[in-house]
């Protein structure tokens, strides 16, 4: 307790210390010099006052503010009320006219910021939602003449209202999981705290939200406070929070859960009837897991021969190698949005050698070029080690070819979906 007494201690110090060095070498503005010229003219000599007045206020500084309103100061002092008048209107042009600046800008930015808020509800599984920023007016001041508010629209045909106002609980969450994953981009902040950042949410909308914050944790500390088994898989680290009373007092016991005791947590959320950890690259306890899922398993007809392993097509066989390699070696840098589609796979005549073409989709510009990866070695990997494997199972040479493309939100459109070959066909 007293080390961290005394770091708290040091840390105040120093920002004293930096307070007083910043006050310190703060700059005279290089103006004041000819403020000082006025106030020592304007008694004695108005004329040549309003003169040397006229000549600090061209170019750049007739619309500083904050020398305006030091003139201003000066004949107001000095008792002169029709010239102070006359330059605090001066200030004022210039204070709108900072403002008009600063609105322009915001606007601006403003139109991007909507943008990426957009992209980011619709991953959250958000597509209907709407999402604006509006500007009104007030009064000019330290942070400029704009009120500005946040709207949505949760439905089609609603018309945006103030998000305060009509976002749900679940739909609050998302929209702040959205807001502070693309201003952090941008913050230097290294880390993320979200407090029942789930709050309302479920079901799908819950493993969404899951994602997004596991996609945050590869750029960003995220901590996350959460009771959904969706949000607490994708944690690499637990631990748990519990509150007691000793003595009179309250306090909080944080634990770092070892594997049984994660286990056992995440067992306790009510969800699932036991929890298995396994590793099939170490080969461990994956006998553990066979038996549990036995129990499940129900007996049936012997459809296929004992030699046959899988009764898919030799090009969906070849979209799943692709697709797996794919998300092997991005595993920390994208999403599982990639889908894989053959669009070529023919036999040259009188060789040994089949020439495949293979389309890669993603959902986003930003996962294209992960995909593609600096001067192609991304997607140069992941066909290498595919044609590896496809040359082992087709029992001869390929020649294998690779395209990345964008398809906005494939996994949400069920034409896409069953053109990708995730949903059976009526007629199959």
């Amino acid at each position: 307790m007293k080390a961290k007494m005394k770091r708290r201690f040091v840390l105040c110090m120093g920002a004293i210390l930096l307070t007083g060095t910043l006050a310190a070498q703060t700059p005279v503005p290089e103006w004041q010099a000819g403020v000082d010229k006025v106030k020592s003219l304007v008694k004695d000599n108005p004329d040549q006052a309003s003169e040397e007045a006229g000549e600090l206020l061209k170019g750049k500084n007739k619309k500083n503010v904050e020398l305006v309103t030091s003139i201003a100061r000066v004949y107001l002092d000095a008792g002169k009320l029709t010239e102070a008048e006359a330059y605090l209107e001066k200030a004022r042009k210039a204070v709108l006219a900072a403002g008009a600046e600063l609105t322009a800008a915001r606007k601006e930015a403003a139109a991007v910021l909507e943008q990426r808020i957009q992209s980011e509800l619709r991953d959250l599984d958000m597509h209907k939602v709407r999402f604006a920023i509006d500007f009104g007016e007030k009064e000019p001041g330290p942070d400029g003449c704009d009120a500005v508010r946040f709207l949505m629209s949760a439905n089609t045909g609603e018309d945006l209202k103030p998000i305060a106002r009509i976002a749900s609980g679940g739909e609050l969450a998302r929209i702040m999981l959205a807001l502070k994953n693309v201003l952090a981009e941008d913050d230097g902040i290294d880390s993320l705290v979200f407090d029942e950042v789930d709050t309302g949410v479920s079901g799908r909308a819950a493993q969404k939200v899951a994602e997004k914050l596991a996609q945050v944790s590869r750029r960003k500390q995220v901590l996350c406070v959460t009771h959904l088994p969706q949000l607490a898989a994708m944690a690499d680290t637990h631990f748990s929070v519990e509150k007691g009373e000793s003595k009179g007092r309250t306090f909080t016991h944080v634990i770092l859960l070892d594997r049984e005791a994660r286990k056992a947590e995440l067992k306790a959320l009510g969800v699932f009837d036991d929890v298995y950890t396994v590793s099939v690259r170490d080969n461990d306890r994956c006998e553990e897991l066979f038996d549990a899922l036995s129990r499940y398993a129900v007996e049936g007809p012997h459809y296929f021969d004992d030699d046959a392993y899988t009764d898919m097509p030799e090009k969906e066989l070849v979209a799943e190698v692709i697709r797996e390699k794919a998300l092997l070696y991005m595993r920390d840098e994208i999403p599982h949005g990639i889908a894989v589609v053959v669009e070529r796979f023919k036999e040259r005549p009188g060789t040994d050698l089949v020439d495949i073409d293979v389309n890669i989709y993603c959902e986003r510009e930003s996962h294209k070029g992960m995909v593609i990866g600096k001067g192609g070695a991304m997607l140069k990997k992941i066909a290498s080690a595919a044609r590896t494997d496809c040359e082992e199972f087709l029992g001869c040479r390929v020649n294998l070819q690779c395209w990345v493309k964008v398809k906005a939100d494939w996994r949400d459109n069920e034409f896409m979906l069953n053109n990708f070959g995730f949903k059976q066909q009526p007629n199959r």
